[in-house]
């Protein structure tokens, strides 16, 4: 009986690989704690969280985008076992950092079965450089299904690799057919854009049984497989469609496949969408490049030039297998190229007949192919070696086709900023990248140019054969663009965004509430910034100032907003926010809660305002209240109008029985100001206000205000305004009116 070694069993290499990119993803994950997760993280998280118990689907039933189950599922024991929602956040990532930590490995696994990689320090470095890709470590930092699908990809990769190796093997080549089919199908579930994905698998087994009457894969186990797996599928879909975002069919959703279709056939015979869809094409194919650092238009070039001699001789350069994988494996990467682009352009064909230029160059459908793209260029490159010629052709393409892409799309960039903005010359993710040139012209100028000088270091030690210096470069490379993004854009994003809530975070944790109070109406704010946050609450967007609010239930305010909700002002009562560390504003409408809020030491203020009170405007009261449209933030010694138009919004505890006066102590800013002032909607007077300290009162008629149950004041400036800036005063840009210290009305 054969006795194995124990790495035999467990490749010790592959578990070196595993562990570093695991430390190298948890490294960033554990420090972020964001809370305010965008749409397409808050749609997916749904899912785990109806399995836990958790009602999500007021929230998620507001963003008509569909993202799959398939790697959301998987966070469900984490909803169950964990209660502090930080804790949750950072476990989500960490377990994100885990699954794409298996990408190297898997690489490292192809590059030794399939492609007879016998120098293992080389191997073990394209596997590094393939996982190290920016989008990997990046993507995979937010709760969302990007992490599922990048492995996923790589493990089709494997499989459709071990069914071209059993190809005539009936037994093992079924068996691999099914693993395929579930594993695309699984891909499928976790993300719609896998579709892409699939559409390569069956364009490659089709043109080999064409041009080469060579069956890949065992079509029928493999058929039958995908599609009781669909049909599983959409049962599955079908049952989280109705429960978590409130639709019967998939087609009232985006991002999903009827919809996509539909979109598809819609537009696909406008002449203005064929010119969309070529220009967006050749944009796709650009970040492409950037992305690869030039070495997809490399990778192409020279897998041509092996195609080119193995027609000519009519098989393989080398005798056994691995030419055949290499062509095969190449034809596949460029069908999976070329399918993925299709389904980005066609999924924002809206946003690209919108002239955004965001998306003509975006790269979120398309980078997470870029592994193992830029995996069998390396491997080419080492097999073939390239020539000068090789290296002309390829800079000369990338050289064309960057300034055809400036020339294009730097058009419709019209920020005037000069500056050069850091993030797209180290940041080589899609949505850094996208931000950072569309900044200025110089900097996109300068992304391509900082490409440019990556590949032709790397092209100059690949031509002197030095690969694992020139291997060693492109893996510094994607490290720095990883920690660069990681410092410049996922660390500090998630402490800001988790400063943003974290007001309501640190009140609603500690207070106990009945499950019939825990419903907070956000006004103006969308659902996805609180609902991780406060994971056991159901939110209730509103937009409408006149919304009927339900008593026992709070609402929040963020920022300087207006706050005339259509309610019963008497039972609103605002919190007085002992952690108050940002604009959120907390209130609670219905009295019963308010008690028990109270019972528990919960300070609140009413919200009405008592005529005869005096309101001061510095920033350590709750003058706040009453603020409407039109102020910059509070200071120590009031606060500063902006614009020329400026509101302040008072309920009253009870309706004016005579003529009301009303006292201002304000102060012009920098020269005298002409004020219109309006009660209700209606022209009151025109004041104005000088530069030093001065009270002014103004009467309001009672026919004005009779029946009123508040007062909206409006002044309108009508001079024109300047900022410290402009007069020389300091950097502050701010266009300022008047400074408001108090206001007095009986």
């Amino acid at each position: 009986m054969k006795k194995y070694k124990t790495y035999d069993i467990i490749d010790s290499k592959a578990v070196f690989i595993w562990s570093l990119f695991f430390i190298i993803n948890a490294v960033v994950a554990i420090q972020l704690k964001v809370l305010t997760i965008i749409p397409d993280e808050l749609n997916p998280l749904g899912v785990p969280a109806y399995l836990s118990g958790l009602d999500w689907s007021t929230s998620i039933s507001n963003y008509k985008n569909y993202y799959g189950y398939g790697q959301a599922i998987l966070y469900t024991p984490l909803f169950y076992l964990i209660n502090d929602n930080i804790l949750l956040y950072k476990a989500i990532i960490l377990v994100n950092s885990f699954i794409v930590s298996f990408i190297p490995v898997v690489a490292y696994k192809i590059l030794k079965e399939h492609f007879d990689m016998k120098n293992d320090k080389i191997t073990l470095l394209i596997a590094c450089v393939v996982g190290a890709q920016p989008c990997y470590l990046t993507l995979s930092k937010r709760a969302w299904n990007e992490s599922l699908v990048m492995l996923l990809l790589w493990i089709v990769c494997y499989l459709i690799l071990k069914c071209y190796k059993t190809y005539n093997n009936k037994k093992y080549n079924c068996i691999n057919s099914i693993l395929l089919a579930i594993a695309l199908m699984y891909g499928y579930a976790t993300h719609g854009r896998f579709i892409a994905v699939i559409a390569a698998v069956i364009i490659i087994v089709f043109l080999y049984i064409i041009a080469f009457r060579k069956k890949v894969i065992s079509l029928i186990p493999f058929t039958i497989t995908f599609l009781f797996l669909y049909y599983v599928n959409k049962l599955i879909e079908g049952y989280f469609l109705k429960k978590v975002w409130l639709v019967n069919s998939e087609s009232e959703l985006r991002n999903t496949f009827a919809e996509t279709f539909h979109r598809a056939i819609e537009n696909i015979f406008s002449i203005d969408t064929l010119y969309v869809y070529l220009r967006a094409f050749s944009g796709y194919i650009f970040y492409l490049l950037i992305a690869s650092l030039g070495l997809l238009v490399l990778g192409v070039i020279v897998y041509c030039k092996v195609i080119k001699v193995y027609l000519q001789h009519n098989k393989g350069l080398c005798n056994g297998i691995e030419n055949d994988n290499i062509i095969f494996f190449g034809a596949f990467c460029i069908c999976l190229v070329i399918c993925a682009i299709g389904v980005a352009i066609i999924f924002f064909t809206t946003d690209l007949k919108d002239a955004s230029g965001y998306y003509y160059i975006y790269g979120r459908y398309t980078e997470y192919l870029l592994g193992p793209a830029i995996m069998i260029t390396l491997k080419l490159i080492i097999k073939y070696g390239v020539t000068m010629t090789d290296l002309a052709i390829s800079s000369l393409i990338l050289v064309a086709h960057y300034l055809y892409t400036f020339i294009i799309e730097a058009i419709d960039i019209t920020n005037p900023e000069k500056t050069v903005v850091s993030l797209n010359i180290f940041t080589l993710e899609s949505f850094s990248y996208n931000y950072g040139i569309e900044k200025s012209k110089l900097s996109f100028i300068t992304a391509i140019l900082v490409a440019l000088i990556c590949f032709i270091i790397i092209v100059l030690l690949l031509n002197r054969k030095k690969y694992i210096c020139s291997f060693g470069f492109i893996l510094f490379v994607f490290i720095i663009s990883y920690a660069h993004t990681a410092n410049s854009v996922l660390i500090p994003d998630s402490q800001g965004m988790y400063q943003s809530l974290q007001s309501s975070y640190h009140f609603f944790n500690n207070i106990k509430l009945d499950n019939k109070n825990k419903t907070i109406y956000l006004y103006n704010i969308f659902p996805h910034n609180y609902q991780l946050a406060l994971k056991d609450f159901k939110f209730q967007p509103i937009y409408d100032e006149n919304f009927i609010l339900e008593k026992g239930t709070f609402i929040i305010v963020n920022g300087t907003k207006d706050y005339k909700f259509g309610c019963d002002y008497h039972e609103l009562y605002k919190v007085k926010l002992d952690y108050d560390l940002n604009d959120e504003k907390i209130f609670v409408y219905g009295n019963n809660l308010a008690q028990k809020l109270k019972e528990e030491g919960v300070k609140l203020n009413g919200f009405t305002y008592i005529l005869g009170d005096v309101v001061n405007y510095s920033n350590n009261n709750n003058s706040n209240n009453y603020l409407n449209r039109g102020w910059s933030v509070q200071e120590n010694w009031g606060i500063w109008s902006e614009g020329n138009d400026s509101g302040l919004y008072f309920p009253l505890n009870e309706q004016p029985k005579k003529d009301i006066n009303i006292n201002l102590k304000v102060s012009a800013f920098n020269s005298e100001k002409n004020v219109e002032m309006y009660v209700n909607g209606d022209y009151l007077s025109t004041l104005c206000f000088t530069t030093g300290v001065n009270n002014y009162e103004v009467k309001v008629p009672l026919d004005m205000i009779a029946g009123a149950t508040s007062l909206d004041l409006v002044f309108k400036i009508t001079d024109k305004l300047v900022s410290p800036q402009e007069i020389g005063m300091s950097a502050d840009t701010r266009k300022l009116g008047f400074g408001l210290y108090s206001i007095k009305i009986y």
